[in-house]
């Protein structure tokens, strides 16, 4: 967090829970013979608990900084949790998706203090004000301005939230403009993945579903407990619409969804999905065939950034538009992704001009890179194609 070429640790914490304060929550019938069913218990019975900074001295050693980073003493109920560069100042900031409470914004002064700010900024409540029941989050450029937007996925009855950055690290909810709002009313969201599904070269939505109430549906009709996962398709005008059920495959089974992770597992130029279910085997996502349009994957190496890159951006011109990703394995909910960056390029037979910004300060440029390839970049200009 503080540019050191070693990765720190964040550790996002829920809520005090001992076997002594376990509360009964459920369905008490008080006539007819039916016996009582206990279920899940909000978050609202705990009282949260502080999230932890761990600095990393090297030699597989740590140092709790909570205290002088600025991390500790907001209690949240962290559930999600993802590093960006949001202000685009040159340091890694934190936003962190909490379960019912305001979720927090930590910005990075560079010298491995942050300063929570999700208020001011905009990114702590939906645009009425209220908290919601963060659980995943991710982060990507939606909307093709180059700026880092954030999405999280929340509660029945909540919606997800699209928070789109309108720079300097200032956010906006829009969500009811994108059209996520309706779409997600009737889900419990946890596991996500902002990615290029067609290889347009805009980033569409992938988000995994399932209710906590066990008998959700003896309360609620309309909800249920095993829920179907959904994908929303960038329409390039700052809208997505959900993909149709009967077009997504074996996706469109319903499970009890939680933790996925991305990935281009078969190394073909698509991004698969393993996801993992409550009372349920695991679900392993392989997107089918080849992609139908072009694509190029980059891998990177830091020599003076961190060895994994994790916070690099890479920026793709081309024909006067551009796309950018950020090198991150965090997000979606209680999993890891794939390092690896993955463009859509449409019809295009090469990526004209590639700029890698490393954490480091340091700036590579590569041009005329030919598609259909992983590409290996070091931070010292070496760079080789890659077959698997």
């Amino acid at each position: 967090m503080e540019n050191d070429g070693l990765l720190d640790l964040y550790v996002s914490n829920y809520v005090e829970y001992s076997i002594d304060n376990n509360p009964w929550c459920g369905i008490r019938y008080e006539k007819g013979g039916r016996t009582d069913l206990r279920d899940y218990c909000k978050p609202d019975f705990f009282i949260g608990v502080e999230d932890q900074l761990l600095h990393n001295l090297g030699s597989w050693k740590f140092n709790n900084v909570s205290d002088v980073s600025g991390i500790s003493g907001n209690k949240g109920k962290g559930l999600g949790v993802i590093p960006a560069d949001f202000d685009q100042d040159g340091d890694l900031d934190l936003y962190v998706a909490n379960d019912g409470v305001m979720n927090h914004y930590y910005i990075n002064d560079g010298r491995g203090y942050f300063e929570e700010n999700a208020i001011f900024t905009g990114a702590g409540f939906n645009e009425n004000g209220i908290p919601e029941a963060g659980m995943g989050v991710d982060i990507g450029d939606l909307n093709g301005d180059g700026w880092q937007d954030i999405f999280v996925t929340n509660f029945s009855g909540e919606s997800n939230t699209v928070y789109l950055n309108n720079k300097r690290g200032y956010f906006n909810d829009e969500t009811m403009m994108v059209g996520i709002n309706q779409p997600s009313l009737d889900y419990v969201g946890f596991g996500t993945k902002l990615l290029d599904l067609d290889h347009d070269g805009w980033l569409d939505i992938f988000v995994v579903n399932g209710h906590v109430a066990v008998h959700i549906n003896e309360m609620f009709k309309d909800y249920t407990h095993a829920q179907k996962k959904q994908m929303f398709l960038n329409n390039q005008d700052g809208t997505f619409r959900e993909v149709l059920t009967e077009h997504i495959g074996d996706a469109s089974a319903q499970s009890v969804g939680r933790g996925a992770a991305f990935g281009d597992i078969d190394n073909d130029g698509d991004i698969d999905a393993v996801i993992s279910n409550n009372n349920g085997p695991a679900n392993l996502l392989i997107r089918a065939g080849e992609p139908d349009k072009s694509w190029i994957g980059f891998l990177l190496e830091g020599v003076w950034s961190n060895r994994d890159a994790i916070g690099s951006r890479i920026v793709l011109s081309m024909n006067g538009s551009k796309q950018t990703r950020v090198i991150n394995t965090a997000g979606s909910y209680l999993a890891s992704n794939d390092k690896r960056a993955i463009f859509g390029m449409g019809n295009q037979s090469e990526a004209e001009n590639v700029t890698i910004y490393w954490t480091s300060g340091r700036k590579s440029i590569f041009k005329n890179l030919k598609v259909g390839h992983y590409y290996k970049i070091k931070e010292d200009g070496t760079i080789s194609a890659i077959v698997y």
